[in-house]
């Protein structure tokens, strides 16, 4: 199977060497992203580029590692199961970083809602609160994707011919 088959193919199963190649090349092409959104910055164009690239890396991801499920004899939800699980992992520490206590603050006076100094000032308040306390969530929020590559990376494949084909 190429590589090109591997990343933007769905059906079918792959090793774990094969899933070792295309996690690699999709991690060098994701650096590649990186640096492309440096370049173009936080523009229009800069947006429509980096939403092209989440839906290309989100499709990649579901090949690669739905292919390597299917490997294992497992279905592709524990890849959509890991992506929910990230969502509201993320919604739960964005709430904890200062999220309540900004949404608090702003219930607890709706008298001050309209007047725009002090929303700023509110406002402000949580994203310093949130920029601090960035570094510890983007580490956590690294853990669900990595739990599910260690997974896929070291669990070994079923040598049987299962539901989704014969083995690679």
């Amino acid at each position: 199977m190429t590589i090109y088959q591997t990343l933007f193919y769905a059906p079918g199963r792959i090793n774990q060497k094969q899933f070792l190649i295309g996690f690699v090349v999709f991690a060098v092409f994701y650096a590649v992203q990186l640096l492309i959104m440096k370049v173009v910055g936080t523009s229009l164009p800069g947006f429509f580029i980096s939403l092209t690239f989440l839906c290309l890396n989100l499709y990649m991801l579901y090949c690669l590692f739905g292919k390597r499920l299917h490997d294992m004899g497992r279905s592709v939800a524990l890849f959509f199961g890991m992506l929910a699980a990230l969502i509201v992992f993320a919604i739960y520490l964005q709430l904890q970083s200062g999220g309540l206590e900004y949404f608090d603050t702003i219930m607890a006076n709706p008298d001050r809602q309209n007047d725009e100094i002090w929303m700023r000032e509110q406002h402000v308040i949580y994203q310093e609160r949130l920029y601090s306390n960035m570094p510890a969530l983007r580490g956590m929020l690294w853990l669900p994707p990595l739990l599910l590559t260690l997974f896929a990376g070291l669990k070994k494949s079923d040598v049987s011919e299962n539901r989704y084909g014969r083995p690679v």
